[in-house]
C-alpha cells in the first residue's frame, strides 16, 4: 500500500496528479480531516499538503501520529 497523504486544502488536479501517481491522496475537499475521513484512516496519514493562509490546530495533528511531513503549497 502507498503512503497516505492528506490534501488539506482545495488544490488542482493538474497539481496533484503526479503526487498522486506515487501516493494514496486523501482529499478533504476543503472540510476538517475529522469531517472527511475516519479516525483510523487519518491516523495512516505520513504527510500533509496545505495552502497558506490557514492555521491548522493541534487537534489536526493528533489525529495523524504517523505525520512525517509537512508541505505547504503557496507564495511568500
Amino acid at each position: 500500500m502507498s503512503d497516505q497523504v492528506l490534501v488539506h486544502s482545495r488544490l488542482s488536479r493538474k497539481l496533484l496528479a503526479p503526487i498522486g501517481e506515487r501516493f494514496a491522496l486523501l482529499d478533504t475537499g476543503g472540510v476538517p480531516p475529522r469531517e472527511a475521513f475516519p479516525a483510523t484512516e487519518l491516523a495512516q496519514v505520513r504527510a500533509l499538503i496545505a495552502a497558506g493562509g490557514r492555521p491548522r490546530g493541534g487537534e489536526v495533528m493528533d489525529a495523524m501520529p504517523k505525520l512525517g511531513a509537512i508541505s505547504c503549497y503557496g507564495t511568500g
